[in-house]
């Protein structure tokens, strides 16, 4: 003991004596100079204060190529021991305030390589080292450490002493703080905590146990944003050369709870993740769904994710082999989805860095107030990459509107994603041909645009017919020759709904539908602007027909049709009706009870008025202009103070009984009548509500075989029930014969 205490001794007197010779010759800046490799540069040592126990610095400012380092008020003390190889070991270091700013220089990608990782990352067992006593029993104290990075920067806080048996760190970048504590619970075994507030937070309780070649940390995780309870990990490194052949670098378990994301964040899956990582930087990584937490019973997540790579990664491989999903009654607010049922499998090719997804036998029924559709497909594609996503497949979907069900069309549909630009194509095809084809094209911060284009094979008759009419069954009663229709549409998503432009054009229109025929509809080019639940047309619609068939046959019509404030109106129109001319306008349409407008026919033949009333025995000829006020009323149409004025004409009435036999007065009538030529014929026509068309006539003439030729003047009241007699004239036969007619005619 005195041998070794000399010795320290003797070391001290030397240290101090070599100390003072050596300031009153050099500064402190060249003596420590001497001691620094060639490429640091010592730029600032200030009040150098040397001793037997240690020393310290009032300033101290270093640069190296990685960066610089600055250091205030620096302590330190150390122990002379009686050893010529270290003499000389530190057991505590402190500091006020050191800063530690990392050399800013581009970023250059460092891929390892064969030749970097042949003798792996295995170090020396440094326990066994002669230093490590001494550092493991050392003490360092910085009360405020700043690490400056690129764009980041990090404060960690020292309060007390930090030693290989206990210390505290508390730790600040921006707005998130780490506090990491441990101490040692036995001599290869220490415990400790960890915590992370801020704008995330998480704790973890750990524990760290050290063996012969291995270190091993297990402990639970707590995220409260992801998961109600911690998750438990096991992290485990074989650092040191001399372990078993093929065994391990590291390895590391772990068991997350994560909740699914909206709308199914009511939802839990609990993953294990394992990794494991070889001693030349390759390993291989798994993860698997086992355990999915629903409310509802009958919902399935499950899958594995594989990952395998090579010490130099230039050879990756990640899979997911298969992955299977069953998820009901999703909530998406206005609709919901009822089922989904799909199975997932993907890779990723590392040469192009492109990860590829196959959907199998997706099933996805989805819900409205009224409405579901069910949506079927076989096969769904999906690829990824840094620059470009895209999915394509082909999609079956079978709708139910009111409770009716329709049949299913089939979808191809394809899109794509590059930045924040998303477009897509969808072709749509019916049993009865093809739909036409909608493209889409989204970009980040403005609203969705899309086009349609309707194909003309939507409009296929009888094939169209045949296959609706058993969901909707009144298309049974339409019969369509021919239609001609086009119709493209385009526009965009909006917050507040959908604003579109529609463009189209109709010709060779010829169908019949409720006993009522149209012949030769053609519709100019015209343009409509939907907004909402709002149509308005552009510029008034010119129509035109060639006839149309109510029982009662109207040709050569044209009109406008256009919209105002109180709705859609028929600006003008005029045709041929009775002989004469029909002239219409400002008509309103039928969508509240009133007024709906005056319908004109102007020098119409009353022999064709007659003829299609076919009232037995009269004969006339003449013509007259009629005026018919029209009230939409309770789903009926009705004609309020209706006026006819007839010119000079010829009448002869001819009953088929004896008006003698009848009555005195009627026999004088019909005696009148007989063969009146008539110098005026006025009427005042009103429709009620029954159908019943009223007649208050007044007819002034003379009839020469009647007393000698003298005027006579008859008021007198017809009525017929007007519907029964159109619907004798519009029987849907007669009226589809009729269509079929006139479309051979001019074909």
């Amino acid at each position: 003991m005195l041998k070794r205490g000399l010795i320290a001794l003797f070391f001290a007197l030397l240290v101090t004596a070599v100390a003072g010779v050596t300031l009153s010759r050099h500064s402190a800046v060249e003596i420590a100079r001497w001691w620094l490799p060639p490429d640091w540069t010592l730029d600032q040592l200030s009040e150098l204060s040397l001793s037997w126990r240690g020393g310290s610095v009032e300033r101290l400012a270093v640069t190296i190529p990685q960066g610089a380092l600055l250091a205030d008020k620096v302590q330190w003390q150390w122990q002379l021991r009686p050893n010529l190889q270290q003499p000389v070991t530190a057991v505590a270091v402190s500091s006020r305030r050191a800063v530690w700013r990392a050399t800013q220089s581009s970023a250059v990608e460092v891929r390892p390589t064969a030749e970097s990782t042949q003798h792996g990352f295995r170090l020396d067992d440094f326990r066994q080292a002669s230093w490590w006593p001494t550092l493991a029993s050392s003490s360092v104290v910085i009360e405020v450490l700043q690490l400056e990075m690129a764009e980041e920067a990090l404060t960690v806080r020292m309060t007390h002493p930090v030693t290989f048996d206990r210390g505290a760190l508390a730790a600040q970048s921006g707005d998130i703080s780490v506090d990491l504590e441990w101490s040692r619970q036995s001599v290869n075994e220490w415990a400790g905590s960890l915590a992370l507030t801020g704008s995330q937070s998480a704790q973890s309780q750990w524990r760290l146990s050290a063996f012969e070649n291995a270190f091993a940390v297990t402990g639970d995780l707590l995220v409260p944003d992801l998961s109600a309870s911690s998750s438990p990990f096991k992290l485990e490194v074989f650092p040191f050369t001399g372990g078993p052949a093929g065994s391990p670098l590291i390895t590391a378990q772990a068991e997350v709870r994560l909740p699914l994301p909206a709308p199914l964040s009511s939802r839990h899956v609990t993953a294990e993740m394992m990794a494991v990582f070889s001693e030349t930087g390759g390993g291989n990584a798994t993860v698997t769904a086992s355990r999915l937490e629903s409310a509802l019973p009958d919902e399935r997540l499950s899958g594995r994710l594989e990952a395998t790579w090579d010490g130099a990664l230039d050879d990756i491989d990640i899979t997911l082999p298969q992955a299977e999903i069953v998820l009901n009654d999703i909530d998406l607010g206005e609709s919901q989805v009822s089922e989904l049922r799909t199975a997932i499998s993907g890779s990723l090719d590392p040469a192009s860095r492109v990860f590829s997804l196959e959907t199998s036998d997706t099933q996805i029924v989805v819900t409205g107030a009224d409405w579901a559709a069910d949506v079927h497909s076989s096969g769904l594609s999906v690829m990824a990459s840094a620059e470009q996503q895209s999915m394509s497949g082909s999609l079956q979907i079978a709708s139910r509107v009111d409770g009716r069900s329709f049949p299913g069309i089939d979808v191809i549909a394809s899109a794509s994603a590059t930045g924040g630009a998303v477009q897509a194509e969808l072709t749509g095809f019916a049993p009865w041909g093809s739909l036409g084809v909608l493209s889409a094209q989204y970009k980040e911060g403005e609203s969705t645009r899309f086009e349609a284009k309707l194909d003309s094979t939507l409009w296929d008759w009888p094939s169209l017919q045949s296959t609706l009419s058993a969901s909707i069954p009144e298309l049974a009663d339409i019969e369509i020759a021919s239609l001609n229709l086009s119709l493209d549409a385009s526009g965009e998503w909006r917050d507040e709904g959908v604003v579109a432009t529609l463009s189209g054009q109709a010709r060779e229109g010829y169908f019949s539908t409720a006993g009522l025929g149209v012949a030769g509809l053609k519709a100019a080019p015209f343009t409509l602007r939907v907004a909402g639940n709002e149509i308005v047309p552009v510029a008034p619609i010119e129509l035109s027909l060639d006839a149309v068939n109510t029982g009662v046959t109207l040709t050569d019509l044209a009109g406008t049709v256009g919209k105002d404030d109180q709705g859609w109106l028929l600006i003008h129109a005029d045709g041929s009706a009775l002989g004469g001319e029909l002239v219409i306008d400002q008509f309103r349409d039928f969508s509240s009870d009133g007024p709906l407008g005056t319908v004109y026919l102007n020098n119409i033949d009353l022999a064709a008025v007659v003829d299609i009333a076919g009232t037995e025995g009269v004969s006339i000829q003449g013509r007259a202009t009629a005026a018919l006020p029209l009230v939409w009323q309770s789903g009926m149409v009705l004609v309020d103070a209706g006026t006819l004025r007839g010119t000079p004409g010829f009448l002869q009435y001819q009953p088929s009984v004896d008006p003698a036999a009848i009555d005195q007065r009627v026999s004088a009538v019909a005696a009148a009548l007989s063969n009146l030529h008539f110098e005026q014929l006025d009427a005042d026509i009103t429709l009620d509500e029954s159908g019943v068309l009223f007649l208050q006539t007044s007819v002034l003439g003379n009839n020469p075989d009647y007393e000698n030729g003298r005027q006579v003047k008859l008021n007198l009241t017809l009525e017929n029930n007007l519907l029964s007699l159109l619907k004798s004239l519009q029987t849907i036969e007669s009226v589809n014969l009729w269509v079929t007619r006139k479309f051979e005619q001019q074909h």
